[in-house]
């Protein structure tokens, strides 16, 4: 049996990979296209990409914080987690801004993660969007979009 946040980071990557421009998503305003295909190419903390796999999207969660009572039954947690996003040879800066997009897009369709039409979290937020400059010089190096998903599980249970 995976944790609840195993199970939202499988969800995420899921989700992600659904971006493709063949693909659509709905909004209150009708039916879209994405604008990138950087959904060919997630992966579950990759750090280190092959120039052939690039442009990839790297799912990183990071700290959790925890919130409960000593009293409590149950907790909640807010998950942050980091899209970082590698770029290839010749995307620029216009093209991180649509990969920008089509994740708040994607996002947007279920912010509460729902499996079997049961909500895995709470909601969830975008913190940030940025361009990632490379070490000494002034380059693009990628991208990265910060946000955090809340959850509630039993206290002192990961699982439930």
């Amino acid at each position: 049996m995976d944790t609840v946040r195993q199970r939202l980071i499988s969800e995420v990557i899921t989700r992600l990979s659904i971006i493709r421009v063949a693909n659509t998503y709905q909004t209150e305003d009708g039916s879209f296209n994405y604008q990138t295909d950087i959904g060919a190419n997630v992966r579950d903390w990759e750090t280190n990409f092959q120039e052939e796999d690039l442009p990839g999207l790297s799912v990183c969660d990071l700290a959790e914080d925890v919130e409960m009572n000593t009293d409590s039954v149950n907790q909640i947690q807010s998950l942050k987690i980091v899209l970082r996003i590698f770029k290839a040879k010749d995307n620029e800066a216009a093209y991180l801004r649509k990969v920008f997009g089509d994740i708040y897009a994607a996002i947007g369709t279920d912010p509460r993660w729902k499996v079997a039409n049961i909500g895995l979290a709470i909601g969830t937020i975008i913190k940030s969007a940025g361009i990632i400059l490379k070490e000494d010089v002034f380059e693009i190096g990628g991208g990265a979009v910060e946000i955090e998903i809340f959850y509630k599980s039993k206290a002192f249970n990961a699982f439930k």
